[in-house]
């Protein structure tokens, strides 16, 4: 059982890393914006891992508990990738300072 459930897992992830793969073809620029949840962290690591060139920020409400900074530092470390993040104001969006692409 466990064997069926990994190859459709695959098959899903394959489908998405073609879908994301497509938009990066059709547009100039792709960005994603991490909720960084449980399904984020699936996103996170497909684009991390097979498509760099689309940048992720997350958005910091400026209330985020101290495990959320922690939750990004490690991803930043396992990934070697800075994200990007927005406050509650537009003009403090801040691009990914390593942007991988």
């Amino acid at each position: 059982m466990g064997d069926v459930l990994t190859l459709d897992l695959e098959h899903k992830a394959a489908r998405v890393r073609q879908f994301l793969a497509a938009a990066v073809r059709e547009h100039a620029r792709v960005v994603y914006a991490n909720s960084l949840g449980s399904e984020a962290m699936v996103l996170t690591d497909i684009i991390a891992s097979h498509l760099p060139e689309i940048e992720i920020f997350s958005i910091d409400t400026g209330r985020l508990p101290e495990q959320t900074h922690d939750l990004l530092a490690r991803l930043e470390e396992r990934y070697g990738y800075a994200f990007g993040s927005c406050t509650r104001t537009p003009s403090s969006c801040r691009a990914s300072p390593a942007h991988r692409a």
